[in-house]
C-alpha cells in the first residue's frame, strides 16, 4: 500500500498504519517498542524525505521515496508516544527518529533549485504534526530531551517565520473564529469566544497556532525548568516575530524571555501587527494564569507572607515568625512562586515594547484584563500578587505620562472591585404568613443548606481573606504619591 500514491480523499495509509499506534501506546515490554521503531525507521528510510543524514541510498529506495503521505500521522504519534514513556531507551531511540527529520527539514527549507521550489519534506504537508510530537518530548520525564525538543521548536519558528513552510491543502479549511471584542461579563476575554475573521483566515496563523499554544501548556508542567524554558521560549518567539523588525531589539534577552539573539536583519513575518499580539494575549498569555488556580494548595491555607509590611494586628494573635517562613518557603515552590513573576514579567515586557513599536496603548489595557483575572481568581495567593503587581505596574512599569484616563478609569474600578464584601446569609429563616408547617420546615432545611454551603465555601476559599487589607495598601499607596495622584486627576483621586 505505501508503494501505491495515495488519493486525496482516502487517507488509507494512514488508516493501515493506524494499529502502529495501538501498539506503541499498549505495549508494555521495552523489546516490542524497540522493534517497533525499528520498523518506522525503517519505513521513514525507504518511503520518507529521508533521515537529514545526506546519505546516497539505494536506488529501491530513491524509487520510494515520498510516497508516504497520510501515514506520517501515525509514524510522528508514534515517535510521540516513545518521548512519553519513561524507559530511556525508548525515547531516545524515538528522538533520534524524530531529529533526523528536523534536520532534513532545516536542510529542505535552506535548499533553493534556482525557481523550481523546495525539496520535499515534513514542512510541505505536516508541519503542524511535527510541531505536536516536539512538543510530546517537551513534556516526556526526560529534561534533557525537553530542553533538546524546545530548541528544535525554535528553530522551526525561524522557518516558519522566514515564509519557508507552505500551507498544506489539507489545512486549507474553515476554522473556528476568534474574536478581540471583550468577553461579557468581564475578565479581560480569558476563556472567552474568539473571532475575528480577518486573522484566522490568515493561513500563516493556522501554522503558528499550534506553536505557541503548545508552548504555553508547558507552564503547566509539574516541573520548574521547564516551565521556565517553555515560557523563555515563548517570549523569545512572540518578541523576535511578533513585532515589526525595526522593534527588533531590547526585549531578546534575559529580561524579555529571549536567547540573546535579535537577528535584527532577519525579515518580520506576516504577523508584526498590533491586532495579532492582542489575539495572542488573549489566546496564549492569560489561560496560562489558570495553572495556578489548578494547584490544589492554592485556595486555601494560612499564608501570612500575604499581609502587607507593618500589618496592625487589632483583634488576632501575629503569627510567629517560624510559621511565616515555612509558609513562605513552601509557596515559592509551587506554581505562583516560580512562574508567575516570569508570566506578568513577560507580558508587561511586551506591553511596553508595543507602546514604542507602535504607538498606542491597546496591550496596556491587556495587562490590566490579565491582573483583573487575578483579583477575580478563587486563588487568594494569585488575587494578592495580582494587586501587588498592578500597583508596580502603573507605578514604576508604566510612565506616568502613558497613563491615560481611561486606564485609570479602569484601574480604579478594578480596586473598587476587590474592596466588595459578600453579604452575609439571612440569620433566620424568612417569615410567611400563611404558610403550613410543612412549608415552614422546608424553608428552614434550605435556610440550614444555605448557611452550610456558605461556612464551606469560606473555609475552601480561606486565604480571599489577605486581599482587602492588601487592596487598602494599593490604593493608600496610589493616593500618597504626588507624581500618581497628578496623573490620575481629581476626577478619579475622588472616586
Amino acid at each position: 500500500f505505501l508503494n501505491r500514491e495515495e488519493l486525496g480523499v482516502f487517507e488509507f495509509q494512514r488508516r493501515f498504519l493506524k494499529s502502529l499506534e495501538t501498539i506503541m501506546s499498549r505495549s508494555t515490554h521495552v523489546s516490542v517498542k524497540e522493534l517497533l521503531l525499528s520498523s518506522v525507521e525503517q519505513l521513514i528510510s525507504i518511503y520518507g524525505f529521508g533521515d537529514g543524514g545526506g546519505g546516497a541510498g539505494s536506488p529501491a529506495r530513491k524509487n520510494h521515496t515520498g510516497t508516504l503521505r497520510s501515514g506520517w500521522r501515525s509514524i510522528l504519534v508514534v515517535l510521540g508516544t516513545a518521548g512519553l514513556d519513561g524507559d530511556r531507551t525508548i525515547s531516545d531511540q524515538g528522538y533520534g527518529i524524530l531529529d533526523g527529520q528536523v534536520r532534513q527539514c532545516l536542510l529542505a527549507a535552506g535548499a533553493d533549485d534556482g525557481g523550481g521550489g523546495r525539496p520535499d519534506s515534513l514542512l510541505t504537508e505536516h508541519f503542524v504534526d511535527l510541531v505536536n510530537t516536539l512538543l510530546l518530548f517537551v513534556s516526556g520525564p526526560h529534561d534533557d530531551l525537553s530542553t533538546k525538543a524546545l530548541e528544535s521548536l525554535v528553530k522551526l519558528s525561524d522557518i516558519l517565520a522566514g515564509g519557508m513552510v507552505p500551507l498544506a491543502a489539507s489545512t486549507r479549511r474553515k476554522v473556528p473564529a476568534v474574536s478581540l471584542s471583550p468577553a461579557k461579563g468581564g475578565g479581560g476575554g480569558v476563556g472567552g469566544a474568539l473571532q475575528s475573521p480577518d486573522l484566522m483566515q490568515s493561513d500563516v496563523l493556522m501554522l503558528w497556532w499550534p506553536l505557541l499554544l503548545g508552548l504555553s501548556q508547558t507552564l503547566g508542567d509539574p516541573r520548574n525548568e521547564v516551565r521556565v524554558k517553555g515560557l523563555t521560549t515563548l517570549l523569545g518567539i512572540i518578541n523576535k516575530h511578533f513585532f515589526p523588525s525595526a522593534a527588533g531589539a531590547g526585549l531578546n534577552g534575559p529580561d524579555g524571555g529571549g536567547d540573546g539573539d535579535d537577528n535584527g536583519d532577519a525579515p518580520s513575518p506576516q504577523r508584526g501587527d498590533l491586532q495579532t499580539l492582542q489575539l495572542i494575549f488573549r489566546g496564549i498569555l492569560v489561560p496560562a494564569l489558570e495553572f495556578e488556580e489548578m494547584d490544589g494548595n492554592s485556595t486555601s491555607g494560612c499564608a501570612p507572607e500575604l499581609l502587607p509590611p507593618k500589618f496592625v494586628h487589632l483583634a488576632t494573635v501575629p503569627p510567629s515568625p517560624e510559621d511565616g517562613n515555612a509558609s513562605s518557603t513552601r509557596r515559592r515552590q509551587e506554581w505562583i512562586g516560580t512562574t508567575f513573576e516570569h508570566l506578568v514579567d513577560g507580558c508587561v515586557a511586551l506591553c511596553i515594547k508595543s507602546l514604542g513599536a507602535f504607538g498606542s496603548d491597546p496591550l496596556v489595557e491587556e495587562c490590566l484584563a490579565m491582573l483583573n483575572s487575578c483579583l477575580l481568581s478563587d486563588s487568594g495567593h494569585l488575587a494578592v500578587r495580582g494587586l501587588r503587581r498592578l500597583l508596580q505596574f502603573v507605578t514604576k512599569d508604566l510612565n506616568p505620562e502613558d497613563v491615560t484616563d481611561d486606564t485609570w478609569a479602569t484601574v480604579c474600578h478594578m480596586l473598587f472591585r476587590v474592596l466588595s464584601v459578600r453579604g452575609l446569609p439571612p440569620s433566620s429563616p424568612p417569615e410567611t404568613e400563611g404558610a403550613t408547617d410543612e412549608q415552614r420546615e422546608e424553608m428552614m432545611r434550605d435556610h440550614a443548606e444555605s448557611m452550610d454551603e456558605f461556612v464551606r465555601e469560606q473555609r475552601f476559599f480561606s486565604n480571599r481573606r489577605y486581599i482587602g487589607c492588601n487592596a487598602a495598601m494599593v490604593i493608600g499607596s496610589l493616593l500618597t504619591n504626588e507624581s500618581i495622584v497628578n496623573s490620575m486627576g481629581v476626577h478619579w483621586y475622588i472616586f
